[in-house]
């Protein structure tokens, strides 16, 4: 068993923690308290730490100071030693469980960083190093890790041979894009629903005027019925790749405005991996 998988279902009592990780068994009492529990106001409904309040641990209480000096000692450093997890740069200075209050030094403590990372917006940290780090030592569940911030795989257009004629000539036909464009198909619906839940809502929630016409009405992930063509993300997609190329701008000149937001957004939503560019030509 995961070490703070174990920790959470413990709650506020002991827990016998597994060897998940490399990690011996421990008997162990710790104590914490989330940010939804702690009641605090320092984090707004669009960061991580707010909108996730019941699955962090609150990084200044200090309260929590044990919680933090045991996940530093006992997961940290062991992942630091195994080397099975990739430390992200932010998190590569931790060299202490706790510090208490807010501090200028910023780096050296796993409650302080995981604060920093906390008040940022997931749109800025997705599909990341970072991110997964954030998860794995701040949340009271470490098994989330494996689920937040990584991208599912999908198949794109060049994957779908049988369907390489529906796009001859338009943009989801480009050669550079086909290999980008994640295909309509319900092998995908996992990424499709990752995407809009990690990627799309956090977008829209703080800039909705960027989004093209098209997708403003986007307000699901995966859907395969008539209901779904203007408002699942993946038929949004498809619609868009079966475009011609001249709906789509580089450009943002007067004209050429929302062609441009629609490349953009198809760039965001509907490509996997982190090579986000695709073509008009």
């Amino acid at each position: 068993m995961d070490p703070l998988k174990a920790t959470l279902a413990a709650g506020f009592g002991a827990a016998v923690i597994g060897g998940g990780w490399g990690l011996s068994d421990y008997l162990i009492s710790v104590r914490y308290t989330t940010i939804k529990e702690s009641g605090t106001d320092a984090y707004s409904a669009e960061t991580i730490g707010g909108r996730y309040k019941d699955q962090f641990v609150d990084p200044l209480l200090a309260s929590n100071e044990k919680w933090w000096n045991w996940v530093y000692e006992n997961v940290f450093k062991v992942d630091q030693k195994e080397s099975k997890i990739t430390i992200s740069s932010e998190f590569l200075k931790v060299e202490e469980g706790f510090l208490k209050g807010t501090s200028s030094e910023k780096t050296k403590h796993l409650n302080q960083v995981c604060y920093t990372a906390l008040l940022k917006k997931e749109v800025e940290v997705i599909n990341s190093d970072y991110v997964k780090n954030i998860w794995r030592y701040c949340s009271s569940d470490s098994a989330l890790f494996s689920e937040k911030g990584n991208e599912p795989t999908a198949k794109t257009l060049s994957d779908e041979t049988t369907t390489s004629n529906t796009y001859e000539n338009k943009f989801g036909g480009i050669t550079n894009n086909k290999s980008k464009l994640v295909a309509d198909i319900e092998g995908n619906k996992g990424w499709w629903d990752w995407v809009y839940e990690n990627v799309f809502k956090p977008f829209k929630e703080k800039s909705s005027d960027q989004l093209n016409s098209h997708f403003g009405s986007v307000e699901k992930g995966y859907g395969n019925t008539n209901d779904d063509a203007t408002k699942a993300l993946n038929k949004v997609c498809e619609t868009a790749y079966k475009k011609d190329k001249t709906d789509f701008s580089n450009e943002t000149t007067t004209g050429n405005e929302d062609k441009n937001k629609l490349k953009k957004n198809v760039e965001m939503f509907c490509v996997k991996g982190q090579d986000k560019s695709l073509s008009i030509a």
